[in-house]
């Protein structure tokens, strides 16, 4: 599933960089196969720009189901950053690659920083119905 996905890059983050990692795992139900890969995307590209550019000595990560949906939050003690708009850096899309990915499945992604304060990336995406075979085939025809 998706918490212990997120544990093993986790773990192998605090193999190799040393930093700490706490997981609070709410969810009371997996989501679907096409939501939660967006939600694991999102949830890496946050964590790389933990270990590449935060000088963090922990993450935490928590996850839960809400207003129906999944909301993820990635939280570091890291150096914080600041960026107009919180938009990514000029060669450095990450931040705006989140954004667009919990756009496009009908949510939203909010990253909070300062510098010196470390930086929290929060997203939601909804539960939407998994279309069934006939249905994508009316929709096709």
């Amino acid at each position: 599933g998706l918490a212990a996905a997120l544990r093993a890059q986790l773990e192998r983050i605090q193999s190799e960089a040393g930093i700490q990692f706490r997981v609070e795992n709410r969810l009371t139900e997996e989501p679907p196969p096409e939501t939660r890969i967006i939600l694991y995307r999102i949830a890496m590209e946050a964590l790389a720009n933990v270990r590449k550019h935060a000088r963090a000595s922990t993450v935490q990560l928590q996850m839960e189901n809400v207003n129906r949906g999944w909301h993820v939050e990635v939280v570091d003690d890291g150096d914080g950053f600041l960026a107009p708009n919180g938009e990514s850096s000029p060669g450095h899309l990450g931040l705006t690659a989140m954004r667009e990915r919990a756009q496009i499945a009908g949510g939203w992604c909010k990253i909070e920083s300062s510098t010196g304060s470390g930086t929290t990336v929060s997203f939601w995406l909804p539960a939407l119905q998994e279309r069934t075979e006939s249905e994508s085939d009316q929709i096709s025809a």
